[in-house]
């Protein structure tokens, strides 16, 4: 970066704290409109070497920047892919971006829509996010996603072991039991 970053809502600048918490911060918004795993998070704040606390520190960090940027706004597009799926909100950034999980777990996964919404899909040759997988314990959890999927009016087409679609920001989606499993 060439200065400091500096975050305003309106007239009034938000304080994000230095280091990895700015690192997480700009670590998303290098990846607008992309799902950004847990593992990249951490490999980004910690590089080669993270503690073996990676995982609840990088919560903690999750945590402190979404109280900076305003925890109660709607994320609708994130809303719309955590009710399709039936994931479950564990933390929320403004209006843009959303951890998702299932289980009771931290989070599973990062969803954000700081590109803009509606945006047009990047060229076939731009580097990006063009498909992700989620994978789901059995095949009634396939089967509980494709009824929502579909009673969402998502189109899906049943796979072997799960299912194949798009997320609202038109990336190919999978949603199948685990590698192995014959469910």
């Amino acid at each position: 970066m060439l200065g400091p970053l500096e975050i305003a809502d309106g007239e009034k600048l938000l304080a994000v704290e230095r280091g990895r918490q700015k690192t997480l911060l700009l670590v998303l918004l290098l990846h607008a409109n992309e799902v950004v795993s847990t593992d990249r998070l951490i490999e980004a704040l910690w590089e080669e070497r993270p503690p073996a606390s990676a995982g609840k520190l990088t919560q903690g960090f999750v945590s402190r920047l979404r109280r900076v940027l305003d925890p109660g706004a709607s994320a609708s597009v994130c809303v719309e892919v955590q009710n399709l799926l039936g994931l479950d909100l564990t933390t929320r950034f403004g209006a843009s971006a959303s951890f998702l999980s299932a289980g009771g777990y931290h989070h599973h996964l990062a969803a954000n829509t700081w590109g803009g919404v509606g945006v047009p899909p990047q060229p076939a040759d731009a580097a990006g996010l063009r498909e992700w997988t989620l994978v789901v314990p059995d095949e009634n959890e396939v089967n509980r996603a494709d009824e929502r999927l579909r009673a969402g009016g998502v189109k899906t087409e049943r796979l072997k072991h799960g299912l194949w679609t798009r997320d609202p920001a038109g990336n190919a989606l999978v949603v199948r039991t685990p590698p192995g499993t014959n469910t």
